[in-house]
């Protein structure tokens, strides 16, 4: 029997695998299926961050490498303006979001 080529079999769209097999190589890609492929529906799902989600979570970041200051965090912020514009944010929605993400890693979120 011939080498099967995965990204050549036709999954099901709902997976969205199109996505992976873009940044893995064919071999990477079958060894996360095989590996995964026996664990549970849940234990397989991979779900990617929101773009709220990713603002809190480096609104937190950069919160704690500068140990709350504020300013430092701006700054780092304005320094990529590509971030800054992406998540487009002031310096109260920052301490919003770094309390909220606290509240959720408390919870275990």
């Amino acid at each position: 029997m011939k080498k099967i080529e995965f990204q050549k079999l036709n999954f099901p769209r709902g997976l969205n695998l199109n996505l992976l097999s873009g940044f893995l190589s064919e071999e990477k890609l079958k060894e996360l299926i095989i590996d995964n492929c026996r664990k549970t529906r849940i234990e397989r799902r991979i779900i990617l961050p929101s773009r709220k989600t990713l603002k809190k979570i480096v609104c937190h970041f950069l919160v704690k490498k500068y140990r709350e200051d504020y300013d430092k965090v701006m700054a780092d912020l304005k320094k990529d303006s590509r971030l800054l514009k992406d998540i487009g944010i002031d310096r109260k929605q920052v301490r919003q979001l770094y309390q909220q993400r606290q509240k959720e890693i408390k919870k275990g979120k």
